[in-house]
């Protein structure tokens, strides 16, 4: 039974009942607006950018609570036996050796893994977060990495969570 109902089973006439969810509705539907508004401003750009690092057992890119999206992260690596892992709200999103990722990336468009001229290229793109991302790759021996980068963007305030989607009644 709906809201409408159950206040015309209370004897409220169902005409003054429409009038007031209808207000209701407007105002949350204005706190809505100010909220999207405030997620636009309070979202800032990260970018994490390393060349020439040897990487040997487990290497931490990103770890930052808040909310967000990573945009991009681009690993180029000397050899392909290395594992990428990005978690979005401690749910492995990607988890797993280059090889599996290569194996997949032609029909996944969020995910490429290639190589050329001998340079294993691991790119992923567009995950969003709502408390936290980490980002590690992790390797059984010394690997170099050519170049690993990483473009995020993260609320302003490092615990602050993404304001809650009120529905309308």
């Amino acid at each position: 039974m709906d809201r409408l109902e159950q206040f015309k089973n209370k004897g409220v006439d169902p005409a003054i009942m429409q009038i007031v969810l209808l207000d209701e509705i407007a105002g949350r539907l204005e706190e809505l607006a100010e909220k999207g508004d405030r997620l636009k401003t309070i979202l800032n750009s990260h970018l994490v950018e390393r060349r020439n690092i040897t990487v040997n057992g487990e290497e931490t890119i990103i770890d930052k609570q808040g909310y967000g999206v990573l945009q991009e992260l681009m690993l180029k690596a000397e050899s392909r036996e290395f594992q990428v892992y990005v978690y979005s709200d401690m749910d492995p999103l990607i988890y797993g050796s280059y090889d599996r990722y290569a194996g997949i990336s032609p029909q996944v468009e969020e995910v490429d893994a290639f190589e050329v001229d001998g340079v294993y290229v691991f790119r992923v793109s567009d995950i969003d977060f709502e408390e936290r991302l980490i980002v590690k790759i992790s390797t059984t021996a010394p690997i170099r990495f050519q170049a690993i980068f990483a473009k995020y963007k993260i609320s302003q305030e490092p615990h602050q969570q993404r304001p809650p989607i009120i529905r309308p009644l």
